[in-house]
């Protein structure tokens, strides 16, 4: 990329901000974004980034790890949730802490597996940290699990070391253990455990087991490698109820299991089940005492009980295979007739949002018709056609209003072939548009099913570089996400192409935009994923950009800010949709009231961060 040769261009840039203010300045903001999807419901709120640790405190209060935006998601005993600020870069971070642990005076503990240490938030809200890199007591490698007793003693799974210590109130640690095989050894321990007894739980995570310490210093060990019932592979996260049974994150198979105080094991989701729950690697599980079960899969938190059939509903996040809610969501479309599509990679299918409202999933991984690998694009039509960019499969399919499926081309570089197509459209007269991305070209598809190849690779205007998102207007201009080449491309209906943009971070400049519209009035949209935001351009030419945060190209999650967005859409009625990706949303926005543009010096500001 080309971010020094920007900043030596950076004086001129000022000197010309002035000059050209007029004519440069960024466009007034005039879109307020919401949330259109996950909605919240009386037992879930929206919630975005990496869910890793989950613990429940004495008083109620729910505590979640949120690794991505470094933050602890505090759910108290009324219902109410809260933001707690994570440590500063210079004490620590959360990008890899799989545990939480919360005293009875506030105090919290968070395993810091990058820099080796525990961060530690007293109840006025400062962080500081224990420990450092070693082998000697209270030092750790890797430590990535932790648990507090009744009476304040903290016990950590310090990983790569294959041991636990344990930290007393006056400050001095005990070592527990070591690497092996045998009762009280460990191969990388994750998670652990306290029942009310005082037994301690550890998932003896690379030894596929969960050994039990008593409160007289005996082991007892649980589980093997393998599928089936009371056996696992990498399990992550351990829990114990006063009932005497035992919860168990077993990650890789995806699923969660449960040895009752009998001895007998009941499995909740894993492929080789028949019960239908789905967990996607999941890492931990908190208790409530009333029977919920809190688990940390993937980027949520799931919550059911022992008798929760089918897929458990979300608590706290946004990624489920439930309707409604989203897996990598990437390719937008919306027809006159209401409807919204929405291209889903992470769950294979696409899910259509009816005029009143209502989600319906479509589809599964797989080669069959009406199944996906890594679908990305998606293009519905009033009639309730449906053409899917099936990526990873090479091929682009089409389903019908009956609902039968359809599949053109293959793997390949001829015409009709493809490789990894990521954007499809349609004009008003039925025509179909591809992106085939790989082949650097557009390919279209007319009313008779015959192909035509479009454009090759380059740099010139109507060349491609990895092509991606594909726009047709009601006027049969076609507009095209260039991503290798960091800009827009615009062919008219005279078949002449322009090019706008540049690799930047500047307004109307673009890393990797990924997808791109145009309303009825003329103004475009584009998906600038790399750079978090979305930008919009009027007819005049001036840029206006949204999200992006206080550098101008953070990510956030709060309404109006993004996460590598890599789709949108513009509806007949002018709505606009933003496939909000790593925040696993749905975003949407119309216009409203226009504010005065700022000055050139701000336009500059906002470009140099």
């Amino acid at each position: 990329m080309q971010h020094a040769r920007i900043r030596h261009l950076l004086f001129s840039q000022f000197i010309m901000a002035f000059i050209l203010c007029a004519s440069a300045a960024m466009a007034a903001s005039d879109l307020t974004f919401t949330r259109l999807a996950p909605a919240d419901a009386p037992n879930y709120t929206f919630g975005a980034g990496k869910t890793t640790g989950i613990t429940r405190s004495a008083d109620g209060a729910f505590y979640i790890v949120n690794a991505t935006y470094n933050e602890i998601e505090k759910r108290d005993a009324s219902g109410t949730w809260t933001t707690l600020s994570g440590p500063d870069a210079s004490v620590g971070g959360f990008t890899d802490s799989r545990a939480i642990a919360v005293s009875a005076s506030g105090t919290i503990y968070v395993p810091d597996g990058d820099n080796d240490v525990i961060l530690v938030r007293d109840s006025a809200g400062a962080w500081s940290r224990i420990g450092s890199t070693g082998t000697a007591a209270g030092q750790f490698d890797r430590p990535l699990g932790l648990v507090l007793d009744a009476t304040g003693n903290l016990y950590v799974a310090d990983t790569n070391n294959n041991r636990l210590q344990v930290r007393d109130t006056g400050g001095s640690w005990t070592t527990i253990g070591g690497p092996g095989s045998g009762l009280g050894a460990f191969e990388s321990p994750v998670g652990l455990a306290l029942d009310a007894s005082g037994a301690l739980y550890v998932a003896d995570t690379s030894n596929n087991r969960i050994q039990v310490r008593d409160t007289g210093g005996n082991w007892t060990s649980y589980g093997s490698y393998g599928t089936g019932a009371g056996q696992f592979i990498w399990p992550a996260g351990v829990a114990a109820d006063a009932a005497g049974a035992l919860y168990v994150a077993d990650s890789y198979n995806n699923r969660v299991q449960i040895r009752d105080a009998g001895g007998t094991w009941t499995v909740y989701g894993g492929a080789d089940t028949s019960d239908t729950s789905f967990f996607n690697s999941p890492t931990g599980i908190a208790l409530d005492g009333a029977g919920g079960i809190y688990v940390v899969a993937s980027l949520s938190v799931q919550a059911g009980t022992k008798d929760t059939v089918g897929v458990w509903p979300v608590f706290w996040g946004g990624s489920s295979s439930l309707p409604g809610f989203f897996d990598t969501p990437v390719g937008l479309s919306a027809d006159s007739a209401g409807r919204l599509c929405v291209a889903e990679m992470g769950n294979a299918r696409i899910q259509v949002r009816s005029a009143s409202g209502v989600w319906t999933a479509i589809g599964s991984y797989g080669t069959d018709p009406g199944q996906f690998i890594g679908p990305q694009g998606v293009a519905c039509r009033a009639d309730g056609t449906i053409h899917v960019a099936d990526s990873s499969n090479c091929r682009i399919q089409t389903r019908d209003p009956a609902g039968n499926w359809t599949s053109d081309g293959t793997l390949g570089s001829g015409v009709g072939e493809f490789m990894m197509p990521c954007g499809v459209a349609t004009d008003t007269a039925g025509n179909v548009y591809v992106a085939d991305t790989i082949n650097n070209r557009l390919q279209v598809r007319d009313t008779s099913g015959v192909w035509t190849a479009m454009g090759s690779s380059g740099q010139g205007t109507g060349e491609f570089t990895g092509p991606t998102g594909i726009f047709v207007d009601a006027a049969g201009r076609i507009y095209v996400a260039d991503t290798g080449n960091n800009r827009i491309q615009i062919r008219d209906t005279s078949g002449v192409w322009t090019a706008i943009g540049s690799e930047g971070t500047n307004p109307g400049q673009f890393i990797q935009p990924l997808a791109v519209a145009a309303d009825a009035a003329g103004k475009i949209y584009v998906a600038d994923a790399y750079n978090n935001r979305v930008q919009v351009r009027d007819t005049s030419g001036n840029w206006t950009v949204y999200g992006g945060g206080s550098t101008g190209t953070a990510e956030g999650w709060a309404d109006g800010q993004f996460s590598y967005p890599m789709g949108l859409t513009v509806s007949p009625s002018g709505a606009l949709y933003v496939a909000d990706t790593h925040n696993n949303r749905i975003e949407t926005a119309a216009p409203g009231a226009a504010v005065p543009a700022p000055t050139g010096a701000l336009l500059l500001l906002m470009g140099v961060e």
